[in-house]
């Protein structure tokens, strides 16, 4: 017979469980040295239980791909002494939320953190000097970015494809860079470097004197209606407007001198394309995906062959009536 103290007791045990269990997983998971492999002071990979991880001892470098794909760290903490973040370190590590980086980095390479889906902010040391192509490329979260005036060397596309970025900002100091309006630049204002995926205008004018839009800056901005290009624009990089599905006409200036590889592709709403330069370089890769696209341009002209040779409809500039494309239209 089971005496009410028992019974007591035997509720005390149950009620208790939820607690325990609550209790273990506030618990950090714990980190073990073989939960790092390391040689010559790169951590080349690791191989541990995820949640919050912190990376001690000797390392000098985060080795290429260590972390690539594992979806169980949350976040991740570099020991200062470290002045690497290899390609594609943290590439993939869709449930990493925070990250901090030490006041030795020197150098986050390509891809590092790219699709990294849940990081919402990360703050860059002051030493810092390059940050290679796509270093956050597809950081859907990462809401706002600054620049330290040590970084000597930005590529383009560092931040394409980050779709809630709205503030991006370069210290005043620097003396390579420049953010205005939260649009990033070289310092002499030639080069468009990144426009942030996240801005909602409908609307942009590319200021006078810029010269080259860098490659990926505009990718995957689908709120832009309307690009007002400045006579100044020389060069339309590598995929600087691939899958700007807003986009309904661009007019290019005569400045243009060239048009490079998938600079437009999937630019599914692009109907008009004109071009005033008479021997304009199009890449034959630049409007793939574009199914509802004319170009306008000057007869027997560099891009009236480009459309001919890649079976893209054409119509001259004189010609300026739109209708929407079907089979029928012919050269």
């Amino acid at each position: 017979m089971i005496t009410k103290p028992n019974i007591s007791r035997i509720n005390s045990l149950f009620l208790s469980i939820p607690v325990l269990f609550l209790l273990l997983l506030l618990i950090p998971v714990s980190v073990s040295a073989q939960d790092f492999h390391v040689t010559d002071s790169i951590l080349t990979k690791y191989d541990g239980p995820g949640g919050d991880v912190i990376i001690s001892g000797d390392i000098k470098k985060i080795g290429v791909s260590a972390f690539q794909n594992n979806t169980s760290i949350t976040s991740v903490s570099i020991p200062e002494g470290c002045f690497a973040v290899d390609d594609g370190a943290f590439d993939g590590c869709t449930n990493l939320k925070s990250v901090s980086l030490p006041s030795t980095l020197k150098t986050i390479g390509t891809l590092a953190f790219a699709r990294c889906k849940s990081i919402e902010y990360i703050h860059l040391p002051s030493g810092l000097e390059t940050i290679s192509g796509g270093a956050f490329y597809n950081c859907d979260s990462l809401g706002s970015i600054n620049f330290p005036s040590s970084v000597k060397t930005l590529e383009g596309s560092c931040c394409a494809g980050c779709d809630s970025l709205v503030l991006l900002t370069v210290d005043s100091s620097s003396k390579n860079y420049i953010a205005e309006d939260s649009i990033l630049y070289t310092k002499d204002r030639k080069t468009l470097i990144q426009y942030p995926g996240g801005l909602v205008q409908e609307s942009f004018t590319i200021p006078n004197g810029v010269e080259i839009i860098g490659p990926e800056s505009f990718r995957g901005q689908t709120h832009l209606k309307e690009i007002v290009f400045s006579g100044t624009v020389r060069k339309i990089m590598q995929k600087s407007f691939n899958g700007c599905t807003s986009l309904t006409s661009v007019e290019l200036p005569e400045n243009i001198e060239k048009i490079y590889e998938y600079s437009f592709q999937n630019c599914t709403n692009l109907c008009r394309l004109y071009v005033r330069n008479d021997k304009q370089e199009t890449m034959a890769t630049a409007f793939n995906g574009d199914t509802s696209l004319i170009l306008y341009g000057p007869e027997e002209s560099k891009i009236h062959t480009h459309a001919k040779k890649y079976g893209l409809r054409f119509r001259p500039l004189a010609d300026d009536t739109y209708d929407f494309p079907d089979s029928e239209m012919k050269f």
